[in-house]
């Protein structure tokens, strides 16, 4: 995502904000991307833009805005989860101290970043990219399918589909990689939520993340 995706990526064990859906920005609160609760000091947040061009970015601008939702999930409340722009809801859990610069990134990241990521049924993970390599972690719910885009400009209309799941014996992965820079997607397979994790190194960044629009 977050990680988001996050990614994926909040990006910390502890909570600086309370739950509930919140504008976005590129050096917000993270995710995946993937970045689906930040150590560090809140940021002053703004409404999620268009930065330029097709594929759509999240930029910081002044301004505060923060609502909650009374039809946030009772696993995203537990969790003190907040929504995604990508779509679904995380919570950052942990970020590396520990930071380098990355060749080809545009600033120093944490080497590491991890995210809880929950779909509700009714949801699904946008198509988008993530600069770094993401690791989906099956955690509980129903199964879930990740599409794999692959690395164009636009997502691939024929995806590598992956299942999710605890059914391994029935072909379901408790783990997927998606590979740095290519699409995905993902959506609950059934009727019931998913929650996963999301670990994408070097860490997540909003910097690193790129939605595509919708149609």
């Amino acid at each position: 995502m977050f990680g988001g995706r996050a990614g994926a990526a909040g990006r910390g064990a502890r909570d600086t904000q309370p739950p509930g859906r919140r504008p976005w920005c590129a050096n917000g609160l993270g995710a995946r991307g993937g970045g689906r609760g930040h150590a560090r000091p809140p940021r002053r947040c703004c409404p999620a833009r268009p930065c330029g061009g097709e594929i759509q970015n999240f930029c910081s601008e002044n301004g505060t805005m923060l609502m909650t939702d009374p039809e946030m999930p009772d696993t995203a409340r537990l969790l003190r989860m907040s929504a995604h722009p990508e779509g679904g809801w995380y919570k950052e859990t942990w970020r590396s101290d520990t930071e380098m610069q990355p060749e080809g990134y545009p600033g120093r990241r944490s080497i590491c970043s991890a995210i809880y990521f929950l779909l509700p049924p009714d949801e699904e993970s946008r198509w988008h990219t993530v600069r770094s390599p993401e690791l989906w972690l099956w955690h509980r719910g129903g199964p879930l399918l990740l599409l794999l885009g692959g690395s164009g400009e636009r997502p691939s209309k024929d995806p590598m589909k992956i299942l999710l799941g605890p059914d391994i014996a029935g072909g379901q992965r408790p783990q997927a990689l998606v590979p740095a820079g290519h699409w995905q997607s993902a959506r609950p397979a059934g009727d019931e939520e998913v929650l996963v994790s999301c670990v994408v190194a070097p860490g997540f960044d909003f910097d690193d993340f790129q939605l595509l629009p919708k149609d």
